[in-house]
């Protein structure tokens, strides 16, 4: 069975800000706290990381044992531009998905994609 097969049979689902009418400049801290309360796992770029409203300052400041990891995309400028990068990153992505229900990964805050 193929991976996408497999994300769709687990009843995983993809949706992005603009489809939940958030704004993209939402405040870190605020799209952190959603996603842990409504159990979402955040996949994003490396966000705002300048000042006490980054993505790491709020990732530092909330989270806690058992709430779902951040998945980070370590290199936006590859994702872009090389389709074996992509294609390394949905597998990567794909693969924490299924452990994270199976209740792997909840140990760790924040994971950069690919691995």
């Amino acid at each position: 069975m193929g991976l996408w097969s497999l994300l769709i049979e687990s009843n995983i689902q993809f949706i992005t800000l603009a489809e939940l009418r958030l704004p993209y400049n939402i405040d870190d801290a605020i799209l952190c706290r959603r996603c842990q309360d409504d159990r979402w796992v955040l996949f994003t770029d490396n966000r705002n990381r300048e000042n006490n409203t980054s993505l790491q300052a709020a990732i530092s400041s909330m989270w806690r044992p058992g709430d779902l990891p951040v998945l980070t995309l370590s290199g936006k400028g590859k994702f872009e531009r090389f389709a074996e990068y992509r294609q390394r990153v949905a597998i990567d992505i794909a693969d924490l998905l299924l452990g994270i229900l199976d209740g792997e990964f909840c140990d760790r805050d924040r994971i950069y994609v690919p691995r």
